[in-house]
C-alpha cells in the first residue's frame, strides 16, 4: 500500500486554487486543508468547499 502525501493551501485566491487542483490531480496526494483569513473567500473556495475540507479563517495570531 502506498502512502498518499497530504497537502494544504494557503490562501483561496487564483494561485490557491491553482495549487490545490494540481494536489487534487496527483493520485499520490490528497488535499487536507485550506488556510485563508477571509471567511467569506474560504466559503467559495471551489476544491474546499468540493471536498468538505477543514478551513482556518482565524489570524494567525489567533491560532
Amino acid at each position: 500500500m502506498q502512502t498518499k502525501v497530504r497537502g494544504g493551501v494557503v490562501g483561496a485566491g487564483w494561485p490557491g486554487q491553482q495549487h490545490a487542483r494540481a494536489i487534487r490531480a496527483s493520485p499520490d496526494a490528497i488535499l487536507q486543508a485550506l488556510a485563508e483569513p477571509n471567511e467569506e473567500r474560504a466559503g467559495e473556495f471551489r476544491p474546499a468547499s468540493a471536498d468538505g475540507l477543514p478551513t482556518s479563517s482565524a489570524p494567525a495570531a489567533e491560532r
